[in-house]
Parts: structure tokens; sequence; C-alpha cells
């Protein structure tokens, strides 16, 4: 009897031994599931913030750009930061320039927040052509400044507003 009584316990055992890593098995199954589905909604989620960063910042140029009459050229690039939940806005263009000769300009480029319409940096770099007394063409950094701080050059510009513009 005490046999049987012990067979009848260790059969219960075992079985409930596979029920649980049945269930185990299945339950890490749902748990890959969730974490994909999770996954796929953050995607979304991502792509739509990113959509209305574009929205958004076409929005602002609209709002906050003039076109003016010097004004050769013109063109914007819009990035959504996901690690501070920020939409920027870079806005470069070229302008006539009122030194030098025909062919002079300037290239003026300006980092923005979108949303709280914060100017983060700036650059003017006038290029400069002279035909008299011999054809030169030169570059001069007018004003380079990014988060308060002075820069020398369009490299050390882009260099320094880079992290704004990448995640």
């Amino acid at each position: 009897m005490a046999r049987s009584i012990l067979l009848v316990v260790g059969l219960l055992l075992f079985t409930s031994a596979c029920d649980n890593s049945d269930r185990i098995a299945k339950l890490e199954k749902q748990t890959s599931e969730v974490k994909d589905e999770l996954e796929k909604l953050k995607t979304a989620s991502d792509y739509d913030l990113q959509e209305k960063c574009s929205r958004d910042g076409k929005e602002w140029l609209r709002d906050n750009w003039r076109n003016e009459k010097d004004v050769i050229f013109v063109t914007y690039t819009v990035h959504y930061k996901k690690a501070n939940n920020t939409c920027f806005i870079v806005v470069e263009h070229h302008v006539k320039s009122a030194f030098g000769d025909d062919g002079s300009w300037s290239n003026v480029i300006g980092l923005w927040d979108v949303l709280e319409n914060n100017k983060y940096a700036s650059i003017q770099v006038d290029h400069l052509v002279h035909f008299k007394p011999q054809y030169t063409v030169g570059d001069n950094t007018v004003q380079c400044e990014v988060a308060g701080k002075e820069c020398k050059s369009l490299d050390e510009f882009n260099t320094a507003t880079r992290p704004y513009m990448s995640n």
C-alpha cells in the first residue's frame, strides 16, 4: 500500500513537473511575443513623432522665415531628437553680398528648437569675389556661435551642431 502511494505521488510530481515546463515554455513564448509587439509600437510611435516634427518644422519655417529679395537659395533640414524629445531645424540660405563684386555671397545657417523657437547656433560666412585690381576669391567667417560658444569656421560649426542633429 505504501508503495502504491509513493508510486502515485511520484507520478503526480513527474506529471506536474512536465506541466510546469510546458507552462514555462508557453510563458516565455508569450513574453517574446509581447516584447515584439511593444517594439513595433515603439517604432510606430517614433515614426509618428518624426512625422510630427517634420510637419512642425515646415510650419515653423512658414511662420518665421521671410524671403528677402537678395536671397539666392534656401534649404532646411528637420530632425527629431528622440533622446530629449526635441524637434530641431537647420535653415541655410545664401544671400547676395553687399561687399565684393558680382558673384559675392553670404552663407547664413541657423539651428533652432522648433517647438520652443530657441536659436541654438548660427554662422555667417561671406564668400567674396573681387575682379580688380586682380581676380581674388576669399571666405570670411563674420559670425559663428553654437550654444553661446564662439566658433571659427564652418567645419567647427558643423562639428558642434552635429550632436543636435543626430540621435
